[in-house]
């Protein structure tokens, strides 16, 4: 999951994106963000389209690592088309 705050821990229910290593995201040109060559551990594909909120603490959810800054930028931008 990506979420753009990663100091924002006071609510444990928050706005999350999937990334998945599966599939093929051709069809979903432009709302799909590949991790690759970004320097991350996580590697896939993080899916624009599928933001959601879930409560962290009831599914046991915890950070695993930050995204390199034009990762985050590069997802918050096609989100923001999403929601425009």
């Amino acid at each position: 999951m990506v979420h753009p705050n990663e100091q924002s821990t006071a609510d444990p229910i928050l706005p999350v994106l999937l990334i998945t290593q599966g599939g093929d995201f051709v069809r979903y040109d432009g709302f799909a963000v590949p991790l690759s060559g970004s320097r991350a551990e996580t590697q896939g594909v993080v899916l624009c389209y599928q933001l959601r909120t879930v409560d962290l603490e009831a599914h046991g959810g915890k950070r695993v690592e930050a995204v390199p800054e034009m990762v985050m930028n590069d997802v918050l931008a096609r989100i923001q088309v999403l929601i425009e």
